[in-house]
């Protein structure tokens, strides 16, 4: 199944990381089996249904079951009871602790392996139980797994290798929920009402009965009334390192010093012995099946079932409001150093690994920790990002980037200003775009603006370059390649030399990069050349022809223009192109000072608003061509009465009146409402 075959140690002596039990000889520990729950463990008090039928006769007959379920459902209890059965047999049952590389089997026929919560195998040494499963599928062991259904069976998934998760997944049988309405369940809680706890709580898994959570829910309380502060911090610190995975062998050990060292930060005070002592008294109980923690050597055992962070946050034992988005919240302020996480078993995010290169200047010092992150972790676009804004080699940056190619990440998620910000040549930078794009790269904002920038500094080199480099129909099916025509080309000859001989061809182009090329023609006095194109590839789109033409035709034909735009609106049932066209209306209106036309203008700018319910933050240019006309053509003495009034409305905003006042061409006006806002302002400030 794997490529390669791992060797297995060759003993009958079984390693410390499993424990074992010849039933021959023995009969299986519920201490061990069980843990914590052992003390909730009641040999006769078993509830029997048919999925448990089903698992026993699965168990008995196939070599590989997969038993699923929610917490407290029955998982671990329905297997050691049918492997308590067996008269014979070796069964091992593994310990996931963090520090295995590698399972060893004894080498024996008859082994029967039992691993309980696989997802935490699978969280803690993912190779190791690969490797184990790998095994012990090619030489037919019986192996009996259990897992919670939910993200812990999808993590599972993930993990294992395709082979071994399809075994499994084929194998499965999953536990579900009791109703409560079931005789056979009454029954039950009313043969054995001195084992069980508390029935009123039933929540559809038979642990539930036994395990007391509603009477745990009650302590925590206490404790909060009480104002046992140090108590319920390591009770929190319990939660913490359980939804963060950093627990030791199981999910019920926790490391004290860890748990110390949360507390400590949490308080923003250094617990002494004694405080820590009496903190730990305080959840420890003379009963046992009420106890929250118990001890063992340098661990805090707890009951895993009362660390869950449940859908519904009411159902949590220890504080509700310490939720998963808190506590990883609490993470990144407790522990901000990316060592000390490391140290005390904490995951580390890439992003821990991103924050230490950016806080390095120096590029080598940077690299070191780049070089450092683990394979496991992996890099991301920033992690490469990060490192190539620290150098100023191209060589070394060009390789960065190379490399973050090879890994399979995308480039475009690095800011194309990270990689070719760098480059103050306007041929180098073009060359760069051309050796590093081929498909991964587009052009952003940024670097389209300094690629602009760099073009006009030697415009007729620029083009020259250019056109050099990339053929016409290339040139003129990208945007930001018009754009720098656009800018460069300034007269008859640039016309003639770059932009003449591709209408030869004169392919239609996209609609963004055809009124891109329109306006590359108007810039060059074209209008005929413009105007030819549009008959020729866009008579039949009514809305842009109407548009462009409009266009065209508005600085000498501006009455032709209107009429145009016009047409190009009820052309259209989008409302965004009638926005589009009512706007270009009113700001060919107060572009040419079109006295006759002004009341249409306003009427058809409040018309598009009313219509397309644009936000303010949505074609804030139709707003303004609207304020403009407005402020146009009220008199003076009523202009600041009508500025408040539109203050007023819920599509005009005070900052987009503001804004406006630059492009007022009537000076006395400009100065009134210069002096308003002014005053308005100095009386916010006063308040």
């Amino acid at each position: 199944m794997l490529k390669k075959d791992y060797e297995i140690i060759k003993s009958s002596s079984i390693p410390s990381v499993y424990e074992s039990f010849d039933l021959v000889e023995e009969s299986m520990d519920a201490n061990i089996i069980l843990r914590t729950r052992s003390r909730h463990y009641e040999k006769d008090a078993y509830f029997n249904t048919n999925n448990f039928d089903k698992i026993r006769e699965k168990i008995l007959t196939s070599n590989t079951t997969l038993i699923t379920g929610n917490p407290l459902a029955g998982k671990t209890r329905i297997v050691f009871d049918t492997l308590s059965t067996f008269k014979r047999g070796l069964v091992i049952f593994p310990l996931p602790y963090k520090s295995v590389s590698q399972y060893k089997l004894p080498h024996r026929k008859d082994i029967i392996l039992f691993i309980d919560e696989l997802d935490t195998f699978c969280e803690n040494n993912p190779d190791a139980i690969n490797h184990l499963l790998d095994y012990a599928f090619k030489n037919d062991f019986k192996c009996i797994l259990t897992c919670r259904t939910g993200h812990e069976l999808r993590k599972v998934k993930n993990v294992l290798y395709h082979q071994l998760w399809t075994e499994l997944i084929s194998n499965r049988i999953k536990l579900p929920r009791i109703s409560s309405n079931d005789l056979r369940l009454k029954e039950f809680i009313t043969a054995n009402k001195s084992a069980i706890k508390d029935a009123s709580h039933f929540d559809g898994n038979i642990g539930s009965l036994f395990i007391p959570l509603e009477d745990m829910r009650r302590r925590y309380q206490n404790l909060l009334e009480n104002k046992k502060n140090h108590s319920i911090t390591i009770l929190k610190g319990l939660k913490f390192h359980y939804q963060l995975f950093n627990y030791e062998f199981t999910k019920s050990h926790y490391n004290e010093r860890k748990i110390r060292i949360f507390c400590d930060k949490s308080l923003n005070e250094e617990l002494t012995d004694i405080e820590w002592e009496e903190a730990k008294r305080e959840i420890i109980s003379t009963d046992t099946t009420l106890n929250f923690i118990d001890e063992d050597e340098d661990n805090l055992i707890i009951e895993e079932v009362y660390l869950d962070c449940n859908d519904d946050p009411s159902k949590d034992v220890i504080d509700e409001t310490f939720t998963k988005y808190i506590i990883k919240k609490k993470l990144k302020e407790l522990y901000k150093d990316l060592d000390e996480k490391r140290s005390l078993g904490f995951p580390t995010h890439i992003n821990d690994w991103n924050a230490v290169i950016n806080k390095h200047e120096n590029f080598i010092d940077a690299f070191k920790v780049f070089k450092q992150i683990p394979d496991e972790i992996g890099k991301n676009a920033f992690t490469y990002e990060s490192l190539i804004k620290k150098t100023d080699d191209k060589e070394i940056r060009k390789e960065l980037y190379n490399e973050l190619k090879r890994t399979g990440l995308d480039p475009r998620n690095i800011p194309n200003s990270t990689y070719f910000g760098k480059f103050d040549d306007f041929n180098e930078l073009l060359e760069a775009i051309s050796n590093t794009s081929k498909g991964h790269l587009k052009f952003k904002t940024n670097v389209s603006a300094k690629l602009i920038k760099l073009a006009q500094e030697n415009p007729k080199k620029s083009l020259e370059i250019l056109f050099e480099k990339y053929p016409k129909d290339q040139i003129f099916g990208n945007y930001v390649f018009i754009e720098i025509c656009i800018k460069c080309c300034k007269d008859l000859d640039d016309y003639n030399n770059y932009v003449k001989p591709y209408l030869e061809k004169a392919p239609k182009l996209e609609t963004n990069l055809f009124k891109t090329f329109i306006r590359l023609c108007l810039v060059l006095k074209q209008r005929r050349v413009a105007l030819d194109y549009l008959e020729n590839y866009f008579s039949d789109d009514k809305y842009d022809y109407y548009n462009q033409k409009a266009n065209c035709l508005r600085e000498d034909h501006p009455d032709d223009a209107l009429e145009l735009y016009l047409q190009a609106a009820n052309s259209t049932d989008t409302n965004k192109q009638i926005a589009i066209a009512y706007n270009n209306f009113g700001s060919l209106v107060y572009e040419k000072r079109l006295q006759k036309n002004i009341h249409d203008g306003i009427s058809y700018c409040f018309k598009a608003i009313k219509t397309t319910k644009i936000l303010h933050a949505e074609f804030p240019y139709l707003r303004y061509t609207l304020l403009l006309l407005i402020i146009w053509q009220t008199p003076v003495e009523n202009l600041i009465y009508r500025i408040e009034q539109l203050m007023n409305r819920p599509d005009i905003k005070r900052a987009t009146v503001s804004h406006v006042i630059p492009n007022i061409f009537d000076e006395e006006k400009q100065n009134l409402l210069k002096e308003y806002f002014l005053n308005i302002r100095q009386k916010k400030n006063y308040s």
